[in-house]
């Protein structure tokens, strides 16, 4: 069934948000994933660290006048993920 081959990690609604805005992308700064998805410092960076850790987006830190910024980017591997997660959900909708 079409509902097994769902990729669980991908499926959670914040992590699903995280990984459509990177999608679009090559890199995305903290900032700009956090105003994209609406999720708290907090809440992403845990989000994101799930994720890094499943080897689905990779972090890089660069120094900034004033700190440090985080960007973020999907994977090789979690760009491929995210594709059949997409295409296993577009099968769902489309046959009954």
């Amino acid at each position: 069934m079409l509902e097994d081959e769902i990729n669980k990690l991908i499926h959670s609604p914040k992590r699903l948000e995280i990984m459509g805005a990177l999608a679009e992308a090559d890199w995305l700064a903290f900032k700009r994933v956090r105003a994209e998805t609406g999720l708290d410092d907090s809440s992403l960076s845990r989000q994101l660290g799930i994720l890094n850790k499943a080897g689905l987006l990779q972090m890089r830190k660069t120094p900034t006048v004033v700190g440090r910024q985080t960007w973020v980017s999907l994977t090789p591997n979690g760009r491929e993920s995210f594709r059949q997660y997409s295409q296993i959900v577009r099968r769902l909708l489309i046959e009954p």
